[in-house]
């Protein structure tokens, strides 16, 4: 309730939730600021949720076991 309390305070970021794919992506980036235990205010403009988001997507990284893919290996080269 929060989430959508700061989204509806928010237009630009409410306008953004039209589109599913970028819906995923705020509300994902806004429920990890919560759960961080952190004091930080929630981002209020695009700029400051793709910074977050970026930064959220840099410190969670690749997930245990999973090794990153190579461009090599998208292109199939040989």
């Amino acid at each position: 309730s929060r989430i959508w309390a700061h989204l509806e305070s928010h237009k630009i970021l409410m306008v953004m939730c039209y589109i599913p794919c970028i819906c995923w992506m705020v509300a994902d980036t806004l429920l990890y600021i919560m759960q961080s235990g952190t004091q930080e205010s929630l981002p209020k403009t695009c700029t400051e949720l793709y910074a977050h988001y970026c930064s959220m997507k840099a410190e969670v990284g690749e997930p245990r076991g999973r090794e990153p893919v190579k461009m090599e290996q998208l292109h199939g080269t040989n």
